[in-house]
């Protein structure tokens, strides 16, 4: 049996997504729900952001409805991002020094 293959990011976020994927393969998560974030990693790439923060305008664009979607997308991208950037007490969370959604 193979390895599963988990993303390798490469957005300015890539430390803070890189450090949620080594908390999810030892909490014995698959690797299909990476995918998850690697859609985000690519979306920050694609647009330039360049910071260790998460600005209103990026969030905002991130789960904003496209052409062709219902608004269960937004949404679900809207579940990825709070996913990434929770602090629930529930689950351990490694430090986060950006700022989160407002």
């Amino acid at each position: 049996m193979s390895n599963p293959k988990w993303p390798v990011f490469a957005s300015a976020l890539a430390p803070v997504l890189t450090g949620l994927m080594a908390e999810q393969r030892a909490l014995g998560y698959h690797p299909k729900e990476a995918q998850d974030f690697a859609r985000f990693d690519r979306f920050c790439q694609a647009v330039g952001h360049d910071s260790m923060t998460l600005p209103r305008h990026l969030v905002e664009q991130w789960t904003m409805t496209q052409p062709g979607e219902t608004t269960v997308c937004g949404a679900n991208r809207l579940r990825i991002l709070s996913a990434i950037f929770s602090r629930g007490e529930n689950r351990p969370r490694r430090a986060w020094t950006g700022t989160t959604p407002a």
